[in-house]
């Protein structure tokens, strides 16, 4: 039929469609034919699309955590604690503390990136920060002979005579040097970074004032409510508390 007669092709006027135009001029043909243009609209991909609109607000959101981070906690505007506080509350290091608290916290808590194989504190140091790991991974390391030469060794020889042990490894969430608790307390492990880390530290004197309260309330409460049934009646508030 009559369709045998045409051919398709894009157009060249800029619009984007498809003619179809006549496959063999001495076929003859009505006007209509030579009018008969199909018009059609390719899909472009235009920069505003759903899914650059979404990693553009992903790079916006985390411009805004990283800045808020990185400010020093006594410049730290209100916003940016909420920010800092609605990005840090599902951490297992802040699972027992309400958005006041936490809020409270985010005006004391230092943020520092460390590179690779850098010790952070060493077996045997007084306990003086508190640390969480914000990303990276953390190791804790003890020495397999405690003898006051082992002590003084340098760090590359403490390596080369491979003198310490591994225990345990601390990524992100999770917290180092506990022994800030203790009053005078000293470190039980030294710890070194496996990757490059990003670190939030917390000075013993803030840590009195916030983490240390915090737990020890949430802790009276669970003493508190355990109390209060009949199976726990006759125990005493020592042995609830190790509970």
């Amino acid at each position: 039929g009559d369709e045998d007669n045409f051919k398709t092709i894009d157009r060249q006027d800029g619009s984007g469609g498809n003619a179809l135009v006549v496959k063999n001029p001495s076929t003859p043909c009505s006007p209509s034919h030579q009018l008969k243009v199909k018009k059609t609209t390719k899909k472009k991909h235009r920069p505003g699309s759903s899914s650059s609109h979404g990693q553009d607000l992903k790079v916006a959101i985390y411009g805004q955590v990283h800045s808020a981070l990185t400010c020093p906690p006594e410049e730290r505007t209100e916003e940016q604690i909420q920010t800092l506080v609605k990005e840090s509350k599902m951490m297992s290091a802040f699972d027992k503390l309400n958005e006041k608290q936490l809020s409270t916290l985010w005006r004391y808590l230092e943020y520092k990136k460390i590179a690779s194989n850098v010790r952070i504190f060493e077996q045997g140091d007084p306990a003086e920060d508190y640390f969480l790991v914000w990303t990276g991974c953390v190791s804790a390391r003890v020495r397999k002979e405690s003898s006051d030469s082992i002590r003084r060794a340098s760090v590359a020889r403490a390596l080369a005579l491979e003198t310490e042990l591994k225990v345990n490894y601390m990524t992100a969430g999770e917290t180092l040097g506990e022994a800030v608790v203790e009053t005078r307390g000293l470190r039980k492990a030294s710890c070194v970074t496996e990757e490059p880390t990003e670190l939030l530290v917390l000075q013993k004197q803030h840590f009195d004032q916030t983490f240390q309260k915090f737990l020890q309330r949430a802790h009276e409460e669970k003493v508190e409510f355990l109390s209060k049934f009949d199976c726990f009646a006759s125990w005493t508030i020592k042995k609830l508390t190790v509970l």
